[in-house]
C-alpha cells in the first residue's frame, strides 16, 4: 500500500557541522498523499545495509535503528580510534519503531542494531549491547514492549534471522 523512503535535506558545512539526520516519508503506491514519519533515520551508523527501515509484516509498524539522541550524528569527524571499537556502533544507538496508523513512535531497545521483525510481526529480534558490553540477541513483544534476552555469549551476536516454517 505504500512506499517508503528516505529523504536527506541539504545541510551541514565543512566546518563539522553534521548536516540534519534524512527523515522518513510515506506515499501511496500512486505517488500521492506523501506524508513524513516521526522517525529520523542514520544510515551511518554502521553497514547501511543493515541499517536499512524495514516493515513489520502486517505493515502497521516500521522498525529502524537511529541515534539515542536527536543532537548526534554518526557523520561528524571521528578520531581514527573509534573504529578499532567493535561496539562503537552500539554506542548511542537504538532501535525505534513506528505504528504507521497512528504516528505514535518508541525506543525499542537502547544500544542496539538490526532491528527484524518475527514472521507474523508480533515480535522484533534485535542485536542489542548490555551495560557490560556484551551483544546478545533480544526479542521484543510488541504487545506489552517487553523485552527478552535470547542468547548470552561472550561473543558479539549480531545479524538475526527470523526462519518461517509453513
Amino acid at each position: 500500500r505504500y512506499l517508503l523512503y528516505g529523504e536527506y535535506r541539504h545541510g551541514g558545512s565543512k566546518s563539522g557541522t553534521p548536516p540534519p539526520l534524512p527523515h522518513l516519508w510515506l506515499m501511496n503506491r500512486e505517488g500521492q498523499s506523501e506524508r513524513s514519519l516521526n522517525l529520523s533515520w542514520e544510515s551511518g551508523i554502521t553497514a547501511v545495509e543493515h541499517q536499512q527501515p524495514i516493515w513489520s509484516p502486517t505493515g502497521r509498524y516500521i522498525a529502524h535503528s537511529s541515534p539515542l539522541d536527536p543532537g548526534f550524528s554518526y557523520w561528524q569527524e571521528k578520531g581514527e580510534d573509534h573504529r578499532d571499537d567493535p561496539f562503537y556502533a552500539f554506542k548511542n544507538a537504538g532501535v525505534y519503531v513506528e505504528d504507521v496508523e497512528t504516528g505514535e513512535m518508541w525506543l525499542a531497545a537502547r544500544n542496539a542494531l538490526d532491528p527484524t521483525w518475527s514472521p507474523d510481526g508480533s515480535m522484533l529480534a534485535v542485536a542489542k549491547m548490555d551495560e557490560d558490553e556484551q551483544v546478545d540477541i533480544w526479542v521484543v513483544n510488541v504487545d506489552d514492549r517487553s523485552l527478552r534476552r535470547i542468547t548470552d555469549t561472550p561473543e558479539l551476536d549480531r545479524y538475526p534471522i527470523w526462519l518461517c516454517s509453513q
